[in-house]
């Protein structure tokens, strides 16, 4: 989307920018993006249906050695979107909000069957500002989202989630030589903030009626870790292709306090011939 709202591509590989993180690994069937300019506005409405790619492995079969074929498990899920982006000068600021529908998951998180949910639908709203200085450019991002779980009657009414991820980068173009893009990026991937689920469920018998007794009972999703990952990315053209170098560190990953820092770094490099 950030081609067809002419701000081109990123230099950065690992650490996420906070419009589109959905905070799960997901993968496109099929997708579609249109923009039309409208006055001095440009709209893009995108759509995609895909797959939540779960932790878990399923097994299918049985070799006749004994072991077991497993393949990752997927769940489906639809996303549809509406952007508005505008140029001030030496400004570029767009709005968008998104619908995502999931299918037996709710942010890419999976349940057991017993407790009756099937799938969520999530609203997310974002927002994006960068500024350029000469060869500068610094930007942030802000993904704000309202989660609501579907399911049977055991889910309460009030059951929803809220999530929020942020981002912010700094970048040089033609720093060594034309082309050559050089930048800094530090986020925070999609975390639960806070909401619950709740549920109806027996907490005592009445023995009289025959009957069971219903109780609220809640379940918070917010994790007490939080990831911030940073990210010092290096992009350009190269032997007719295109080749990026990046370094990235991540704290508490996963969103897990007790989680050790992850350090790695990637290198690749692409061509079309």
């Amino acid at each position: 989307m950030r081609e067809l709202q002419g701000q081109g591509g990123s230099a950065f590989s690992i650490a996420p920018a906070a419009g589109g993180d959905t905070g799960f690994t997901d993968s496109s069937d099929v997708a579609m993006a249109v923009r039309q300019r409208v006055g001095e506005w440009g709209l893009t409405v995108s759509a995609e249906r895909g797959q939540a790619w779960l932790a878990g492995n399923r097994p299918l079969r049985l070799n006749v050695d004994g072991s077991v074929i497993t393949r990752q498990e997927q769940r489906p899920t639809a996303t549809f979107g509406v952007a508005a982006d505008r140029r001030f000068g030496p400004m570029d600021a767009s709005v968008a909000v998104s619908w995502l529908s999931e299918r037996e998951t709710i942010l890419g998180g999976h349940f057991n069957p017993a407790l009756g949910f099937r799938g969520a639908e999530t609203v997310f709203l974002d927002g994006e500002v960068a500024r350029r200085f000469g060869a500068w450019r610094v930007g942030g991002a802000v993904r704000y989202g309202l989660t609501r779980p579907r399911g049977s009657a055991q889910i309460a009414d009030g059951s929803r989630l809220t999530s929020e991820a942020w981002s912010f980068d700094v970048s040089r173009a033609n720093i060594f030589a034309y082309g050559h893009t050089l930048g800094l990026r530090v986020s925070q991937p999609l975390r639960v903030s806070g909401g619950e689920l709740a549920f109806d469920l027996p907490v005592a018998f009445d023995y009289a009626t025959e009957t069971p007794i219903l109780g609220r009972q809640s379940l918070s999703l917010s994790p007490e870790g939080r990831e911030i990952m940073s990210e010092i990315a290096w992009a350009a053209p190269l032997f007719g292709g295109y080749a990026r170098a990046s370094a990235f560190h991540r704290r508490q990953p996963g969103h897990f306090s007790n989680a050790p820092d992850d350090l790695g770094g990637l290198i690749s490099f692409n061509a079309s011939f």
